[in-house]
């Protein structure tokens, strides 16, 4: 790409008259910048500036005004940079003639564990890493990409699907695995809470239309509704070897949701609700309020079957104690 047409794309302001006239790639990576390159300094970090240049890049895209320590190569300067970033992203998209189906956002995150058809891919959610991605795809690609205002500023004209379709009959179940049948398709003990069926079943639907084959029959890193199995001194146990279950969940409109599907199957007795103190809405079940993520021992003075936390596991795993004989598989 010429230097005076990544200008114009960016609305950015050319610092200074380089001897360098284009660019043949772009990285948001310093230590992976080559000769050629632009570097778009997404962090605002003058040190990884200093290194793009060392590794031979040709221009620097960058928010903040730079020392400019090579007169030979393009300076240009814009006021915001995620802006920028999805004005190349949509000028790409549409030099490539990219399609990108749009999905809620519990959608997305069941089709990131699905196996789909090669030619419908999943963008990163992530503008930086969506861009080096449209970038090095090529031409005519399909997208699925999470709905957000990144994706609707790259194209404006995209649709939602449904949020949630029944499945014609769905079968007795536990709280973390499912059996149904939709649209002639059979499910059999999928590891996946009947919670997020209708969810699972409007983007199968979505897919059929569309007319790409995929695969539901893993589910092992599905991020939401997220069980830990434990004893009762909190200690880490393998998937189902346990009667009690840490439940994780990190957004906040499904964990409300969650809580009430729960509450709706459960006796309230075997439930607890563990929320930080910041949050606020009313439930029938008892609730402990944490100030810091050691505060989850306190559950251990409690007689509970599942606890739904809103939090990721991630930042309490310091405070369980860690005594995983086989490491866990959770679907």
């Amino acid at each position: 790409m010429r230097i005076e047409n990544l200008v114009r794309i960016t609305g950015g302001v050319l610092l200074n008259a380089p001897s360098v006239d284009s660019i043949n790639d772009i990285l948001t990576t310093s230590s992976k910048v080559q000769r050629e390159n632009l570097f778009i300094d997404v962090n605002h970090d003058e040190s990884k500036i200093a290194q793009a240049l060392e590794n031979g890049a040709y221009a620097i895209l960058t928010s903040t005004i730079p020392q400019i320590k090579d007169e030979e190569i393009a300076w240009i300067c814009v006021e915001d940079i995620n802006k920028a970033i999805i004005k190349i992203a949509r000028f790409y998209a549409i030099q490539k003639k990219f399609t990108f189906i749009t999905l809620l956002t519990v959608q997305y995150a069941l089709a990131k564990c699905m196996q789909i058809d090669k030619k419908a891919k999943v963008l990163s959610s992530n503008p930086s890493d969506a861009l080096l991605e449209i970038l090095k795809s090529k031409d005519n690609e399909t997208f699925f990409v999470v709905n957000s205002d990144f994706i609707t500023k790259i194209d404006p004209s995209i649709t939602l699907p449904k949020n949630r379709v029944d499945p014609d009959k769905i079968f007795q179940s536990g709280l973390f695995y499912s059996t149904f049948i939709f649209r002639d398709k059979y499910i059999n003990n999928l590891k996946l809470s009947p919670f997020f069926v209708p969810f699972l079943c409007a983007l199968m639907e979505y897919l059929d239309e569309l007319h790409v084959e995929y695969s539901v029959d893993n589910f092992n890193h599905f991020e939401h509704f997220y069980p830990q199995f434990v004893n009762n001194n909190l200690e880490q146990k393998d998937f189902g070897s346990t009667d009690k279950v840490l439940i994780f969940e990190t957004d906040f409109e499904l964990f409300l949701k969650e809580l009430n599907f729960l509450e709706e199957r459960y006796n309230h007795q075997s439930l607890v609700v563990f929320t930080p103190q910041e949050t606020s809405f009313t439930c029938k079940v008892e609730t402990i309020v944490y100030k810091s993520f050691c505060d989850i021992q306190n559950l251990k003075d409690i007689d509970f079957k599942y606890a739904i936390i809103y939090g990721r596991l991630q930042d309490f795993e310091e405070s369980l104690k860690m005594k995983v004989t086989n490491q866990m598989s959770l679907f």
